[in-house]
C-alpha cells in the first residue's frame, strides 16, 4: 500500500445495481477501518491520517473519550504509544449502516495485545497481555 490507504469507488461505466454500489461503500469503509488497525499496530501516523475526514469525531463512551479533530485523535495515539515496546490492533465484526449519498456510520470492535507502559489521561497504565481498550 506505499504507507498510505487507498479506498473508495472508482469512475464507472454501464449500469450497476444498486446492491453492488452498496457492496463497494461497505468495502471501502471496511476497508479503511483495516487500515486504520494496521496503522497503529505500524506506529505509522501518516497513514492514519489518509482514513481520517479533517472533521471526523472519534469517541468511546465506554472510556469517557471524545476527540472533535482526526490531529486530535492521532496526536493522542502518537503520545499514549511512545513509551510501548509492542502494540498489536486488531479490528472485527465491522456494522456498516449506509445512511444516504455519502454518508454513512460504523462500529467496529477493537481488540489491543500491549506490552510497555501507556499513559492514559496523564496517568501511567501498566499494559501487559490482552486488552479491549479502544485508544
Amino acid at each position: 500500500m506505499n504507507g498510505l490507504c487507498r479506498t473508495g469507488r472508482t469512475d464507472r461505466e454501464g449500469p450497476v445495481s444498486d446492491l453492488a454500489l452498496q457492496w463497494e461503500d461497505r468495502n471501502a469503509i471496511e476497508q479503511l477501518i483495516y487500515c486504520y488497525s494496521d496503522a497503529v499496530t505500524r506506529a505509522d501516523y501518516v497513514q492514519m491520517a489518509t482514513v481520517f475526514a479533517d472533521d471526523a469525531v472519534w469517541e468511546s463512551p465506554i472510556l469517557g473519550m471524545h476527540f472533535e479533530t482526526a490531529r486530535e485523535f492521532i496526536d493522542f495515539q502518537a503520545d499514549g504509544s511512545t513509551a510501548l515496546d509492542v502494540l498489536i490492533q486488531t479490528a472485527s465484526n465491522p456494522v456498516i449502516d449506509l445512511l444516504s449519498g455519502d454518508r454513512a456510520t460504523a462500529t467496529t470492535n477493537i481488540r489491543e495485545i500491549i506490552r510497555g507502559a501507556a499513559s492514559v489521561d496523564g496517568g501511567p497504565r501498566s499494559a501487559m497481555g490482552a486488552s479491549s481498550v479502544m485508544r
